[in-house]
Formats: structure tokens, sequence, C-alpha cells
């Protein structure tokens, strides 16, 4: 630990590669460990895949915010890891954050180079146009359709 804490201390430049276990002490379940949700039921990864939500956009809608519902309540907060990476930018260091979870705390930690790689739980884009869609706009309607096409 003493190695570690050294080289941070005389780092400018950090790369972090974050994922299920980051966010597990905020409360949010992983996915693929023992009592993962995906371990719970494994039709679940077919049906949050692209293919799945292309062919049946309106199956799909209802079963990811079931699965995602506690992502989406708000109730989660940063832990002392997301706030201890977001403490090191405010001392000067330059924080590169590579995370495959799609919780937004990094970002509500104050983290500001977050590169979310499966994207984020906070927003969603038509597949045809690209326009984006807020949360609240998510939950509001049952099955989300796009304004610019519909």
């Amino acid at each position: 630990m003493e190695v570690l804490r050294e080289r941070i201390s005389q780092a400018s430049h950090i790369t972090v590669l974050s994922g299920a276990g980051m966010s597990t002490e905020s409360g949010i379940p992983d996915f693929r460990s023992t009592g993962g949700l995906w371990t719970e039921d494994t039709a679940r990864m077919e049906a949050m895949s692209r293919s799945y939500f292309l062919s049946n956009p309106h199956q799909f809608w209802p079963k990811f915010k079931e699965l995602f519902q506690m992502k989406m309540s708000g109730q989660y907060e940063p832990n002392s890891g997301h706030t201890f990476l977001a403490s090191l930018e405010k001392q000067g260091k330059h924080v590169d954050i590579f995370t495959q979870n799609i919780d937004g705390l990094h970002k509500k930690a104050g983290s500001q180079h977050v590169y979310e790689l499966h994207g984020s739980i906070q927003t969603a884009a038509c597949p045809s146009c690209q326009a984006v869609y807020d949360l609240p706009y998510l939950l509001k309607e049952e099955v989300p359709v796009c304004q610019r096409i519909s």
C-alpha cells in the first residue's frame, strides 16, 4: 500500500479502470458474480442486448426498466472509492476513469474525465436519428418513442 500511495502522490496523470466492484459498496449489486443479476436469470442478459431491443422494443423497455429500476431511483450515492478519485482531481491531478458501470456515480462524485464504456442510465439515444432523451422522459413513457420520428 505504501508503494501505491507514493506512486499516486508522485503522479500527475492517473488512469483508472472501473467495474462493478466499484459500485457494490454503494449498494448496487453486480451482474456476474454469485448472486449477481445475470446469475439469477440468464435470459435477462439476452433481453438486454441490442439485437433484442431492435427486434422487440415493446418487450425490451419494460424488462429494462424492471431490471434497472434500482439505478433509476437515484437513491445510490458515490462511496469512498468514487470520492477518492474525485479528490485526486481537486488536488490538481488529471484522472481519466474508464468504467463499465452505467450508474453515473463517478460523475456524481465530481470526476470530470469519465468514459462510460457501456453508456449511462441517465440518457438513451434513438438508434435511427441519435436524438438523446433524458431519464425523466424515459421513465415517463412506458415505451419511449423518439419524438423526431413518431
